[in-house]
């Protein structure tokens, strides 16, 4: 990466207040985000067009040490560490996808809009993979480097699978028979969460609550005002979600 970086501030159009603290958030069809309530029994439906909450969904049961949530076009999934958890909001069921006896520790999780998951397991510095028969393999990559995923997202639109490799301080995105497509030099190792809006790539570091965006390899670090405790984000068109336990924040994005 350059040394030059270039700093922006971005400046917040609308917010969301939590009565109680929330711990992540995902995007549904329909331009609807669902947000994990800490007290894990329920899930917050958020419209996108007006910025309100229109739902509000119980789980049938309090599923304990839960860290992420995503959604394809039937189900919710629930994940901790080291579970993995399949909701049908329809049926009110939840199913168990993968359990500690896996030995599967779960940095980030990535859907395909066809149900497929994929994981990056840093214990085992591997990517799961489980398709929608549910049947569970790792994903063979092409690239024999050595691999410490963290961040990962699947861009449906160029069927690509983008991965922040810790160990080479590098982005890889993998085409799905596993070969390498392309490779992104990043600054350092803590980045931990990545978004893929084209031609822009988004990468975000939790030690520092840092959002960046690096685009023909220059990067822009945005400065946030009030920025600590941000737990993750999502790009909408020409906006910025960000999500901190207290409520989420809407920001305009300078392309």
């Amino acid at each position: 990466m350059p040394n030059d970086i270039i700093y922006k501030e971005l400046m917040l159009i609308d917010s969301i207040s939590f009565i109680n603290p929330v711990i992540n958030f995902c995007a549904e069809r329909n331009n609807y985000i669902l947000t994990l309530d800490s007290n894990l029994e329920k899930i917050f439906k958020i419209d996108l067009n007006n910025f309100q909450r229109v739902e509000t969904i119980s789980l049938p049961q309090k599923i304990s040490f839960l860290k992420g949530i995503a959604s394809d076009n039937i189900y919710i999934y629930l994940y901790s560490e080291n579970s993995l958890f399949r909701f049908d909001k329809i049926r009110g069921e939840i199913r168990s996808l993968i359990n500690p006896q896996d030995r599967i520790r779960i940095a980030d999780l990535a859907l395909t809009q066809q149900g497929e998951i994929f994981m990056s397991d840093d214990l085992n510095n591997r990517i799961v993979y489980i398709n929608t028969l549910g049947q569970m393999q790792t994903f063979s990559l092409s690239l024999k480097s050595l691999l410490i995923p963290s961040g990962i997202y699947f861009d449906d639109a160029k069927n690509r699978l983008w991965i922040i490799n810790r160990a080479q301080q590098q982005i890889e995105a993998y085409l799905k028979n596993g070969n390498i497509d392309k490779i992104v030099k990043l600054p350092s190792a803590q980045f931990n969460r990545i978004f893929i809006a084209e031609p822009d790539i988004y990468v975000f570091n939790k030690m520092n609550s840092q959002i960046s965006r690096i685009q023909d390899q220059s990067m822009i670090e945005y400065f946030i005002p009030g920025q600590k405790n941000i737990l993750n984000f999502f790009i909408y068109d020409s906006l910025m979600l960000i999500l901190k336990p207290n409520g989420m924040y809407l920001y305009q994005i300078d392309k």
